[in-house]
């Protein structure tokens, strides 16, 4: 097996005889499950340390990935990841009332840092009443 520690201990896993295998995506939650309503609220944080993924020779790519749906037409929901380090926002990702009333995946790219960031993921709703609902928020990485 190749790839990132499916414990999550963030080790690489090399195949034996030291093949050329590159490691698998690599998935770090940041939020499970969650609702807003309203205005901003800060639903999941992480600590990214790019040193604890690198693969030499390789090309580290981050991507702020998942779904969600608003409750109903005229409202748009709103997923922003935020450096707390570089005090920033960084990826956004959005649901609009006009085709976002179905749980619907979306993705951006997330430039990695050079070095360890702290990252908390906000949840806003404008447009009127009704909520939000988010689900399986993560960080994909993947190496090429």
């Amino acid at each position: 097996m190749s790839g990132i520690d499916p414990n999550g201990g963030g080790a690489l896993v090399v195949p034996g005889g030291g093949g050329t295998a590159l490691p698998t995506a690599s998935l770090l939650p940041l939020c499970p499950y969650a609702t807003c309503d309203g205005p901003l609220t800060a639903v999941g944080r992480l600590r990214f340390d790019p040193a604890l993924f690198a693969v030499p020779g390789c090309t580290l790519a981050v991507a702020l990935e998942a779904v969600g749906d608003v409750s109903d037409a005229g409202l748009t929901g709103t997923a922003t990841l935020h450096d707390l380090t570089d005090a920033a926002d960084v990826a956004t990702l959005s649901w609009t009332g006009g085709g976002d009333t179905d749980p619907t995946a979306k993705s951006a790219a997330v430039t990695p840092p050079a070095a360890a960031h702290d990252y908390e993921l906000h949840l806003d709703l404008a447009g009127g009443a009704g909520y939000l609902t988010l689900g399986g928020a993560v960080l994909r990485l993947t190496w090429s």
